[in-house]
């Protein structure tokens, strides 16, 4: 993205802000993006489902996507909280639950999967070699990245079907 060489070093030319301007502008897009996908899926429902509505459980919550790791997920890995890998429709709420069969979005955050959520993503970037500082992790190889985003996924589909689905069944 930045045109990195081989040294893997970031420009000069390049701050912080411009990177946050970056990141900011790739946000709003895929909250865009999401916003029409749930809106499509909402119509879906609502068509074989009167009176059913959906709304979006994010698997990683604010307090990863602000928290320690944000450099590395939303600058060097062009990530966002609204990507697909990081979401479910679930039903909104407790009607829409009774009559989908399934329980509904939870809109907080569950603090012992931001617990282990924040250290197995830790354990990600040491394990695939990214880097720590937020600087060099932009010019890490775009396989080391690929590598990263892959685990990612895989993890978030864990937290979900493990520790996520059966907290809202227990709850509902």
């Amino acid at each position: 993205m930045f045109g990195f060489g081989k040294k893997r070093t970031v420009p000069a030319e390049v701050k912080p802000s411009d990177i946050g301007l970056l990141i900011d502008a790739r946000v709003k897009i895929q909250r865009e993006l999401h916003e029409g996908r749930l809106a499509e899926e909402n119509a879906r429902v609502a068509a074989a489902h009167p009176g059913a509505s959906l709304a979006t459980q994010f698997i990683l919550t604010d307090d990863i996507w602000n928290g320690r790791h944000s450099a590395q997920l939303m600058g060097a890995l062009e990530l966002t909280p609204f990507d697909a890998f990081n979401v479910r429709f679930l039903p909104a709420d407790e009607a829409s639950a009774a009559i989908l069969g399934q329980p509904y979005a939870y809109r907080g955050q569950f603090a012992e999967v931001v617990r282990g959520a924040d250290d197995l993503i830790a354990q990600i970037f040491e394990a695939e070699g990214l880097p720590a500082d937020p600087f060099e992790a932009l010019g890490a190889p775009e396989a080391v990245k690929n590598e990263v985003r892959r685990n990612l996924a895989g993890l978030t589909n864990y937290l979900y079907e493990e520790h996520i689905l059966p907290t809202l069944r227990s709850a509902g």
